[in-house]
């Protein structure tokens, strides 16, 4: 199984580790010995919340075909939530 992880800019390195790390070990610990990953981003680093610079090891326009794209969307998701309840209020 091909899974990309992918960076951007202000992600919570919570949320993102929060879904690598489980999904890392099922190669490590053989539960699926096909399991492939990749750590992509839009540019040439992607910084945290908290100002973590990561560097991708892939940096890509487009994501081909990929079996399984994760984006650590926990800011993000909380973000778009206080806007909706700003607007809605």
């Amino acid at each position: 199984m091909k899974t990309v992880f992918i960076m951007f800019h202000r992600m919570t390195m919570m949320d993102f580790i929060g879904a690598y790390d489980p999904l890392m070990r099922l190669k490590s610990m053989d539960l699926m010995s096909d399991f492939e990953e990749d750590v992509c981003a839009l540019t040439d680093d992607a910084e945290d919340d908290k100002g973590l610079r990561v560097v991708p090891g892939v940096v890509a326009s487009h994501f081909g075909n990929m079996i399984s794209l994760w984006f650590p969307v926990g800011l993000v998701r909380e973000r778009c939530s206080m806007t909706s309840r700003l607007s809605n209020g």
